[in-house]
């Protein structure tokens, strides 16, 4: 027993260092340049291939251990949907997603009145930009921020969520710890967004946790990004 409490440790342990820690370094890089140079960036060729080198390369050794210990594929939110609860479910997380995007407006509208300069979430959106409303450039990254999104969810979401469920007993003891690492992996984005990652995440969490389906969660999560690089 204390022998696969320790082994379900290392699972999560694996998802901590293959996604969390390695974006502290590009916290610290920005944080040190005062997130100008990190987020002043263009979708072209270069973010999509890097997008998608990351995808596989934390995706695919995630997917391996599941595979190899002989753990049910079911069992991580790979299972079917019929299309009338595919679209239940995506309008749920469009309505739990305005509802909380409210909120963060809030937020951030507090965080100025008191500080008197720009939330870090509004700095982001005018540094966030598409070279000349580049069509193709969008089309080109379309399919890496789906894999980014998935691999997103799949790591917080799915393994690491449901792995920490075998040895702790309070389900949102577990969200929470989910959520709290998924904010510290977008760190770099600024505090104001690190919290809106906070919500979005626990958004995705309640969905994944009544419905236990990656595909949905997976589907708004990279519709949202493909937006919030689109327009900025």
């Amino acid at each position: 027993m204390r022998n696969e409490k320790a082994v379900i440790l290392l699972k999560c342990l694996l998802i901590v260092f293959i996604m969390v820690v390695p974006n502290l370094f590009s916290s610290a890089y920005a944080l040190q340049n005062n997130y100008q140079d990190l987020l002043a960036f263009e979708l072209n060729g270069y973010s999509a291939l890097s997008w998608l080198i990351m995808a596989v390369q934390v995706s695919f050794p995630v997917l391996l251990l599941i595979f190899i210990s002989g753990e049910s594929f079911a069992f991580y939110g790979f299972t079917k949907i019929k299309l009338k609860e595919f679209i239940f479910s995506l309008l749920r997380l469009v309505a739990l997603f305005l509802v909380f995007l409210f909120i963060i407006g809030l937020i951030s509208n507090v965080i100025e009145s008191i500080s008197g300069k720009e939330a870090d979430a509004d700095v982001m959106e005018n540094q966030f930009k598409i070279g000349g409303s580049n069509v193709v450039m969008i089309l080109l990254n379309i399919v890496p921020i789906i894999l980014m999104a998935f691999t997103e969810e799949l790591c917080f979401r799915s393994y690491l969520f449901l792995n920490l469920r075998k040895i702790i007993k309070n389900e949102w003891v577990c969200i929470i710890i989910c959520n709290v690492l998924f904010s510290i992996y977008h760190i770099y984005q600024g505090i104001a967004s690190t919290i809106l990652v906070f919500f979005i995440g626990l958004v995705f969490s309640m969905e994944f946790r009544k419905h236990k389906n990656i595909y949905t969660i997976t589907t708004i999560h990279a519709f949202w990004n493909i937006i919030m690089f689109s327009l900025y």
